[in-house]
């Protein structure tokens, strides 16, 4: 006598559920080589399609999404601060910033002109969540609750008459990435000369996987587009289980190299 177990979704059973599948996870697979040990990064530049949302920032609340338009320049990895240290322990939830100054975006920043409004006891800059008092006369800062006066530019255009207040034509009241003319008393001194500083790794590995030879092509291809006026620096340094460093000042001849063994103390004197 035998029996036979009946198929899955017969007899009102429920058919087992599928997998679900990475997409990036399956790119990878299809990626890999053949022994699937390892990719290589050189070759394959793109491992995750730009189709697919890989953001890691955290999901905002509208209200907020309409002021912080450029979270990834600016986002916390938590929408809700904890009030004190002892429950931030308790959450075991990692609190950080994701600070990216510099990322390129579809967007256009904002320009903001002087006068730059800033609180008088902590210094914080005007932005779209202080709360404005006496018709925009006064605002009340978001970090030390301190009121402060608003500059008179804010209501008098430049032919000195009065004009009416729109918060709407003020981007840092509305924005919470703007780019500020920093005006010349915010400087000490003259704007300090570009300084690019290489870090290249020579180390065998390094050396026989291409890598070496690639970056010093990339780097010969845009020397001369590499951004700065003529007091622009440039310097390189190389390693492996030493310090290499390289003496490039036109008046040298022709380029020199010292090698610095000691890496506790790896300063020199030339």
């Amino acid at each position: 006598c035998s029996s036979s177990m009946p198929p899955p979704g017969a007899q009102g059973l429920p058919a087992p559920q599928q997998p679900m599948t990475d997409p990036a996870a399956q790119r990878m697979r299809q990626m890999s080589l053949s022994d699937m040990s390892f990719i290589n990064l050189m070759e394959h530049r793109n491992i995750f399609p730009k189709s697919e949302n890989l953001s890691c920032l955290p999901p905002l609340p509208p209200d907020l999404l309409t002021k912080n338009k450029y979270p990834e320049h600016f986002c916390s990895t938590l929408n809700v601060v904890p009030a004190s240290s002892g429950l931030l322990g308790k959450l075991k939830i990692p609190f950080g910033l994701i600070i990216q100054p510099f990322k390129d975006l579809e967007k256009e920043v904002p320009v903001v002109t002087p006068p730059i409004p800033r609180c008088k006891v902590c210094r914080t800059y005007v932005n779209p969540y202080v709360q404005l008092n006496d018709g925009a006369r006064r605002w009340k800062c978001n970090i030390c609750a301190r009121l402060n006066d608003m500059p008179p530019d804010y209501f008098y255009g430049e032919d000195g008459k009065r004009i009416p207040f729109d918060v709407s034509s003020r981007p840092e009241l509305n924005s919470s990435l703007v780019e500020y003319i920093a005006p010349s008393e915010y400087t000490t001194r003259p704007p300090q000369a570009a300084t690019y500083l290489y870090l290249i790794d020579v180390s065998i590995g390094a050396v026989q996987s291409g890598m070496v030879k690639m970056a010093c092509k990339v780097l010969e291809e845009e020397l001369e587009t590499i951004p700065g006026d003529g007091r622009r620096s440039i310097g390189i340094i190389c390693f492996d289980s030493k310090l290499h460093y390289f003496n490039l000042h036109k008046n040298s001849g022709q380029p020199q190299m010292l090698v610095v063994a000691d890496l506790d103390e790896p300063l020199f004197q030339q």
